[in-house]
């Protein structure tokens, strides 16, 4: 695996948490990867 450092907003990175715990997810790195996974094959 890879590190990844990013710079968000606040408010960006608060909104995906709820959508997160909402989801169920106990992972920021698990929400943030499917969401990676689902934006690639929406964009190929």
């Amino acid at each position: 695996m890879t590190r990844v450092a990013m710079t968000l907003l606040k408010k960006l990175l608060n909104e995906f948490d709820e959508c997160l715990k909402k989801n169920g997810y106990t992972s920021r790195t698990k929400g943030l990867q499917e969401a990676m996974r689902e934006f690639m094959e929406l964009h190929k």
